[in-house]
């Protein structure tokens, strides 16, 4: 038992590492790492459901052992929450229950990245009424550069593909990037572009093109969206291994 509570301290310290910001430009961190935590003491459903009413008194003991269980969780969660906040944030949410922080949170800080990005657009332009425009590569390296570490794997992506976008299209997919984790074939702005290529182009049916992003990791999944295709050139895989509905993982 004192080795739980050891390894529970342990993840917590995690969250004490880098206290939630006034300004929220780590909530994206921070809410993670919160994640990690509450999954692991399996208390992750504090944050996903609404405080529930109070049993009636004629409830059975399981269906009051559970509030009880709801309300002791939601306590401890809402304390952790406080005490990995900073002091002017813990005063604006001390009276509220762990949910409640979590919705108010979410709402405040959620779309932080696409916050800042208008907000440094408007900085560019008034740069530009002042007589002093910076070029569109300085501009996106200057929003690139000041995004969060969540952010890293995008960015990297942006400049190995030598990507040209003007600040509002950047702007359009960060705000797709802030969606939760999604297959490329799930992806709207994947989806918009794959529309907007079959209007102005001529396709020939049976051919697949795929797309491949270069990453750090030593292994990862082609999604290809098709039901099959023929890859010409083998040599670059070492081995494969067939996955869940027909897809294939290559390393």
């Amino acid at each position: 038992m004192a080795a739980n509570n050891n390894s529970t301290l342990s993840l917590r310290s995690i969250l004490e590492k880098d206290k939630l910001k006034e300004n929220g430009t780590n909530f994206i961190d921070w809410f993670r790492n919160l994640r990690i935590v509450l999954k692991q003491e399996k208390k992750s459903n504090v944050l996903d459901e609404g405080i529930p009413e109070p049993p009636p008194a004629d409830a059975t003991n399981a269906v009051k052992n559970k509030h009880k269980k709801y309300m002791d969780d939601s306590n401890d969660i809402g304390c952790l929450m406080l005490a990995t906040m900073c002091p002017e944030l813990q005063k604006d949410l001390e009276h509220l229950e762990a949910y409640e922080m979590s919705v108010h949170l979410k709402q405040a800080f959620q779309q932080q990245v696409s916050a800042h990005v208008l907000k440094t657009k408007g900085y560019i332009d008034h740069l530009a009424r002042l007589s002093y425009p910076l070029s569109l590569k300085l501009s996106t390296d200057l929003i690139l550069h000041s995004l969060p570490s969540s952010f890293s794997q995008f960015v990297m992506n942006y400049n190995m593909n030598n990507m040209e976008k003007s600040i509002p299209e950047l702007h359009g997919m960060l705000k797709t990037a802030e969606e939760p984790g999604h297959w490329k074939r799930n992806c709207k702005l994947y989806l918009d572009e794959c529309k907007k290529k079959k209007s102005s182009e001529t396709t020939t049916s049976g051919i697949y093109v795929i797309d491949i992003n270069l990453s750090i990791s030593t292994s990862w999944v082609l999604d290809t969206g098709c039901g099959s295709h023929i890859c010409t050139n083998v040599q670059g895989l070492k081995r494969s291994r067939k996955l869940k509905r027909a897809m294939w993982t290559y390393v």
